[in-house]
């Protein structure tokens, strides 16, 4: 008997939620999200040329055992099947390799195989297919694509979420896996969750035979996911899956991981894109990261493929980058081998922000390689909607610990001046200060958190008041953000050389300044300004800041000082940092600090 293993089923959006169809196909017919069909009338078409149903040829050819492949698809009705392959961002029909006519039984949905078998090594790029359809009334509803020879493996995944109160998120993704996955013939058996809770809300019945839950001091993402990964290696999983607590997902991503890891060449690891949970939902925050001294904002990566819209051809390419890529926690697939043989380490002691760059590191220098395949993502919270000075905090101490650890190049006295600034000048005091102790915790060497407790950085928070958000009145909405977007050369040097205005009365009393993804803080808009409102409507809420020349003058000397200690004594932190960065990783460190009684303890 022919052997036929799926290597990807064809994707209909998530049910229960928006989603643009455009993200999964393109059609002139009509799309029954009820049925889940596809309905063509003569001469109307179906293209899969959208993020979630090309198939990434080059991927499957590069990085698993995968030779050839077959096509099949559903059908009602009469068509003509045409399929391209292409690696030109602009014409997804670059070259058509099949073209065949195909003909259900009268008033019967057939699944009709295409071809048996194509030679990945004949194809390059993404392949997508076409429906054009001979008749009124065909109808579409499933393809998949397949191979006729059998996998090395049959994995295992350990999917691993640190959750903390984000119930409403977290909830909905359970039943939705319990749905499709435990409780599924087919699945039953091929996943497993360990579920770290580090606010002890969640209730003991979420937990089951596939279900593991832990109570886990609130260590954050570092000390929740370190916790799952030493549940996990106890187990029999082949590979684990890391993902955060709030975000949305549609189940078949998790399948598609499965088959992939069934073929997946030894040392690799697969990371998902972003998208932004929004009320596009179609928009890319992150494809995979780059490492650069004078990236954009606080920290020092630069997100690949920002604010490509996956409803687009063009977005299924992903940014062309020289040097180290890695992959971020948000869904992260690796082989528990890196765990148990390896001995690769568990998270370092971040809290959160840059344990997932961190562990990419390591995992690169063991000979690991992160992959990147087309029609991998997930839906995530907006980072914008989550910025405060406590975030500030972390993303400055964070990555300067990183830069230390493996030697990077970031942070030159200039950037973080210039940061500092734009902070100062913009009246956000609390934000500088917090960067500051950022800094300064860096400069004081690893033993601060050897001694302290896993949420000992949580009381930074205790410093926000003013910039403590507010709910948003209505009336602010209608104030527009005083941009000078074409500011001329001679009034940016008046404004620099009177410190923003700093020097001159005051000739407004209070603007509001609207912020958006594309627009953080600039000193700009509070020139000769008393009073800043700031505006963040994509979650109803704004804060007050009020300009204080005795506070600036007094954070300036305190930068000035701090970033002069920092370029005398960063080599000497440094040190002590990388003489830390092994014993911080062991299972033995991460017991102690999160007091865990014995090794074996589990849910309680």
């Amino acid at each position: 008997m022919e052997t036929k293993v799926v290597l990807q089923s064809f994707m209909l959006p998530r049910r229960g939620m928006y989603q643009p169809s455009e993200s999964y196909f393109h059609t002139s017919g009509s799309y029954d999200a009820s049925s889940g069909e596809i309905r063509l009338k003569k001469q109307e078409w179906l293209v899969s040329d959208a993020w979630f149903n090309v198939f990434d040829a080059d991927f499957w050819r590069q990085n698993t055992c995968v030779k050839e492949f077959g096509f099949r698809f559903r059908m009602l009705g009469k068509c003509r099947l045409t399929m391209w392959y292409s690696t030109d961002p602009d014409n997804h029909k670059q070259r058509m390799f099949f073209r065949r006519d195909f003909e259900s039984e009268p008033e019967r949905v057939e699944l009709i195989t295409a071809f048996h078998s194509c030679p990945l090594s004949e194809v390059r790029g993404m392949i997508t297919f076409e429906l054009l359809s001979s008749r009124r009334g065909t109808v579409f509803s499933g393809a998949e694509f397949f191979t006729g020879i059998c996998p090395p493996r049959k994995p295992e995944i350990g999917m691993v979420v640190c959750t903390f109160k984000r119930e409403k998120f977290l909830m909905p993704n359970l039943e939705q896996w319990k749905k499709e996955l435990f409780q599924d013939p087919f699945w039953h058996g091929r996943f497993r969750l360990f579920l770290v809770d580090n606010a002890g809300t969640l209730p003991e019945s979420v937990a089951s035979e596939r279900i593991h839950l832990f109570r886990n001091p609130n260590s954050g993402g570092a000390g929740g996911f370190s916790r799952g990964m030493m549940e996990a290696e106890k187990s029999a999983c082949s590979h684990l899956l890391l993902m955060d607590d709030d975000l949305v997902l549609h189940t078949d991503l998790l399948k598609r991981a499965w088959r992939i890891a069934a073929f997946l060449n030894d040392k690799c690891c697969l990371s998902a894109a972003m998208i932004n949970l929004d009320s596009q939902m179609c928009i890319l925050h992150e494809w995979g990261g780059i490492l650069m001294a004078d990236a954009p904002g606080a920290g020092m990566n630069r997100p690949l493929g920002f604010r490509k819209d996956i409803t687009k051809f063009q977005s299924v390419f992903q940014e062309k980058c020289s040097g180290f890529c890695y992959g971020a926690w948000w869904w992260f697939l690796f082989p528990a081998e890196a765990l148990r043989k390896e001995k690769i380490g568990l998270a370092y002691p971040f809290f959160v922000k840059g344990d997932d760059i961190d562990f990419s590191l390591r995992l690169a220098a063991r000979g690991y390689r992160i992959l990147f395949p087309a029609g991998f993502a997930v839906w995530h919270e907006p980072f914008f909607n989550k910025l405060s000075p406590f975030h500030e905090y972390l993303a400055q101490r964070n990555q300067l610990i990183l830069s230390a650890l493996h030697r990077i190049s970031y942070a030159p006295g200039r950037v973080l001046m210039k940061r500092m600034a734009e902070l100062i000048f913009s009246y956000h005091y609390e934000t500088a200060e917090l960067t500051l102790a950022g800094i300064e915790d860096f400069l004081r060497g690893p033993e601060g958190i050897a001694a302290g407790d896993p949420d000992s950085p949580l009381a930074c928070r205790t410093r926000i008041q003013q910039e403590k958000p507010r709910p948003l009145a209505g009336e602010i909405l209608t104030v527009n953000r005083p941009l000078l977007r074409n500011e001329k050369k001679l009034h940016r040097f008046f404004r620099l050389l009177t410190l923003n205005g700093l020097l001159l009365p005051a000739c407004r009393e209070e603007v509001a300044i609207h912020l958006a993804w594309n627009a953080g803080v600039w000193s700009r808009d509070t020139y000769r300004c008393r009073k800043a409102t700031y505006v963040r409507s994509s979650v109803g809420e704004c804060y007050t800041l009020e300009r204080d020349r005795i506070r600036i003058f007094r954070l300036f000397l305190r930068t000035m000082k701090t970033l002069l200690i920092l370029r005398f004594r960063r080599e000497r932190a440094a040190r002590a940092w990388r003489g830390s960065h092994e014993r911080f990783v062991q299972e033995e460190f991460w017991k102690k600090y999160l007091k865990l009684e014995s090794p074996e303890r589990s849910s309680q």
